[in-house]
């Protein structure tokens, strides 16, 4: 009896892999990831992953394309976006994108000006070249606030933007 068990599943992991077991997977780890986390829903698919709660929305995954309901501010020109995470609640929603730029220095001084054209209140500007390039800026206005930085060696950026409700 026990080996006759042991052949049915395997027959039923073979036929699993087989066909649509990235399917069957993808919707175990998402209910379980409801069940241990109180999530009403946890969506998991190629792009990303998106839970949804009562505190709020996480998202995140890796994409090419600008956030929809990111608020109008200046970005990095040039930028190639590798990942876009998007957290919100009933107070606030962060979105933080990070990606690649050809010239870490002057995508970061071309954003410090964009920045200041658009009357954004820049609180914190600073760059250093010990040993690599990078640059930090933090920055507000209105109910917006927005931390940004490049790193030379990695020619990277990061954008971090967050929106009191």
């Amino acid at each position: 009896m026990r080996a006759r068990s042991a052949v049915v599943a395997v027959a039923v992991i073979a036929a699993l892999v087989g066909t649509s077991c990235g399917k069957v997977v993808e919707k175990a780890t998402e209910k379980a990831i409801e069940k241990s986390s109180g999530a009403d829903n946890v969506d998991i698919t190629k792009d990303g992953v998106k839970i949804n709660s009562k505190d709020g929305t996480f998202e995140v995954g890796a994409t090419t394309e600008m956030p929809k309901d990111l608020p109008k501010a200046p970005m990095f020109e040039n930028a190639s976006l590798k990942s876009s995470t998007k957290m919100s609640d009933s107070s606030s929603t962060t979105w933080l994108l990070a990606g690649t730029v050809k010239d870490a220095k002057a995508a970061y001084q071309n954003l410090v000006k964009a920045v200041k054209a658009d009357g954004w209140e820049l609180s914190t500007e600073m760059e250093t070249s010990n040993p690599d390039y990078s640059g930090i800026g933090m920055a507000s206005k209105g109910n917006l606030e927005l931390n940004f930085g490049t790193t030379g060696s990695e020619k990277s950026f990061y954008y971090w933007m967050s929106q009191s409700k």
